[in-house]
């Protein structure tokens, strides 16, 4: 319950800050490459799993499914190895371009500033905005 509280915060604050069009920093995982993810769903083939998606426009419930037939059983790791190496690595970056492996659309570190320093950096951001306003000149001073 914690865990979804905090993807919650996560999301609100980084949908919060897109929409007031400010500088922000957002943590993204892009969309997987087409040919990474069709490789992964021929090699699921040898142990039986079937993907029905199109890796042009893979959603990121269609891998969960696979994570799911996969539980419990023997290839579950290797399974799941496979899976992250077909994903793009998630990074922080100044534009919101959405979280894949959450389906998340808006995606901040915000909730652990005592373990991570970026969620710190948000903090800042949203105590100068806090105390500042938004406006052009704010907006040029975070940059």
């Amino acid at each position: 319950m914690i865990e979804s509280f905090m993807l919650a915060a996560n999301e609100t604050v980084a949908q919060h800050y897109f929409e007031q069009h400010v500088p922000f920093l957002y943590r993204v995982h892009e969309t997987p490459d087409a040919d990474r993810i069709k490789t992964f769903f021929e090699t699921l083939t040898a142990f039986g799993i079937n993907v029905k998606g199109d890796p042009e426009h893979i959603q990121p419930k269609t891998l969960q499914n696979v994570l799911k037939q996969v539980a419990g059983k023997p290839e579950e790791t290797m399974v799941s190895v496979m899976l992250l190496r077909s994903l793009k690595q998630a990074k922080y970056s100044d534009q919101s371009l959405g979280h894949f492996g959450l389906a998340a659309p808006y995606y901040t570190h915000f909730t652990s500033p005592i373990r991570r320093y970026p969620d710190t950096m948000v903090h800042r951001m949203i105590h100068y905005y806090d105390e500042n306003g938004i406006n052009e000149e704010t907006k040029k001073k975070i940059c």
